[in-house]
């Protein structure tokens, strides 16, 4: 439905402007008149004609100055929406056999924006420029505000282009689909629109630039904030539109499993606790996530330490992270291979072992996979191995090398007896970081050497060079 309002003071065969600001704007439309009627209020003319014919029918009007300019606006727009208004406004119709209302409150932007949504009416409001004000850009703003589809012209100072400006609003208005809804607390709606009928674009409720034939789809996010008694409900359609779809919420503020509890369940600690949605509810005294965990008959201290978190590591992972440990009652329990309050601890002496194939080569012992050395001993070291005042290294590992490469040198019973672990390399690889390995001659006077070589796991290995 087009609507046009005119809420007016002129002088007989006068040009019209709009209307004097007032706070938040009237809103009407003044246009040339043949004569001056007696003072009124509002006098609404509705137009369910084509474009061309609505100029003739406003040429036919008369005009006459408003009892209350400064509300005018709102006064048209609401009249021309439901056809009169009432003390206090009710929307309802108040109009006389020749068109004049006799009620004389005027309508909120509140009230004005539920009616036109309520009667699909989209406004069109054509506005003069002024000097002193910009009366179109302040009629934008409102529209902004309370107006959804609703659209803001300037109109010339002869009103000459007042047919072209509904014209296009009308295009603009038949290319565009724009969602609007009654959605009120406590619920929430997150709009995506897919304009093309396939790409996605989020928190749009409006797509433009539509033809005849296009496919437009909505989707639509709901949420409530808070559970309530009784259903509710909320209506959403395309603006402009009489069709709606109403949408009916209900909550379901607890879970159908709760009806059925199973108390003294088996799979809650034999019995420590009840079985509610899958979830065990703990008996007094017990706690954890199948009631496991228990704090009867411990004083507070233990209480509150026991429900602490477990310890974390280096990595402020917590008892090591799931392959190092799990967190039990508050206390680290850790699985094969770590030990330690917080699992980080191998167990394994792999790390510890010396090139001779002993435990920190038995200067020292392994504690969490790092040798400790005896400080009553001359040995440090990664392996307790260095010794400024020992033999050195290479001869005390000489004679199992010798033997455990090449098969020479002490004798087989004694062979057997070295721990040493030997990789056989070709000679180049045996210089590492530029330091020379250690070259002995056996008993018929050929040469062997051989280095050490830490491993990834900080083993030492002896790579002795191949025959």
């Amino acid at each position: 439905m087009t609507l046009m309002c005119a809420d007016s003071f002129t002088q007989p065969h006068q040009k019209l402007q709009t209307i004097e600001e007032f706070g938040l704007k009237a809103m009407s439309i003044r246009f040339g008149a043949k004569s001056l009627d007696f003072p009124n209020s509002y006098r609404c003319k509705l137009f369910n004609k084509k474009v061309a014919e609505e100029s003739r029918t406003l040429k036919d009007q008369t005009f006459s100055m408003s009892l209350d300019r400064p509300e005018g606006g709102l006064d048209a727009c609401m009249q021309a929406t439901v056809g009169g208004l009432t003390l206090p406004n009710d929307g309802e119709c108040h109009l006389d056999d020749q068109g004049y209302y006799t009620h004389s409150d005027f309508p909120s932007l509140g009230q004005l924006h539920e009616k036109l949504l309520e009667r699909n009416v989209i406004p069109i409001f054509a506005v003069a420029k002024s000097k002193q004000r910009d009366d179109p850009a302040l009629y934008q703003e409102v529209v902004n505000e309370f107006f959804p589809g609703g659209s803001v012209g300037t109109l010339a100072s002869d009103s000459r282009n007042i047919i072209e400006l509904v014209r296009s609003s009308y295009d603009k208005i038949t290319s565009e689909i724009q969602l609007v809804d009654t959605v009120t607390a406590p619920i929430h709606v997150t709009y995506s629109a897919y304009c093309d009928g396939e790409t996605l674009t989020p928190n749009s409720q409006n797509c433009s630039n539509i033809r005849l034939g296009n496919v437009i789809k909505f989707k639509l996010d709901v949420s409530v904030d808070e559970c309530t008694a009784n259903p509710i409900s909320f209506s959403v359609k395309p603006l402009g539109f009489e069709e709606n779809l109403e949408v009916v919420i209900i909550t379901n503020c607890e879970c159908e499993c709760t009806k059925s509890v199973t108390p003294d369940s088996e799979l809650c600690s034999n019995g420590n606790g009840s079985l509610v949605c899958g979830i065990c509810e703990c008996n007094e005294g017990r706690y954890g996530e199948v009631c496991e965990c228990d704090d009867t008959g411990s004083d507070e201290t233990e209480t509150l330490a026991d429900s602490l978190p477990c310890q974390t590591d280096s990595a402020d992972l917590i008892c090591g992270g799931p392959s190092k440990g799990t967190c039990v009652c508050g206390q680290c329990e850790c699985k094969p291979g770590y030990s330690g309050p917080d699992c980080s601890c191998p167990t394994s002496i792999e790390n510890c072992l010396a090139s001779t194939g002993k435990e920190c080569n038995d200067a020292g012992h392994c504690e969490c996979g790092v040798c400790m050395c005896n400080a009553t001993l001359v040995y440090d070291g990664p392996t307790c191995e260095d010794c400024d005042t020992c033999p050195a290294k290479c001869d005390r590992n000489r004679d199992c090398v010798q033997c455990l490469a090449y098969g020479t040198g002490i004798s087989e019973e004694k062979c057997q007896e070295c721990p040493q672990k030997i990789i056989l390399v070709e000679e180049e690889e045996l210089i590492v970081n530029g330091t020379d390995p250690c070259t002995y001659k056996d008993e018929l006077g050929c040469l062997f050497s051989f280095n050490f070589v830490m491993n990834g796991t900080m083993q030492v290995i002896l790579r002795a060079q191949k025959e």
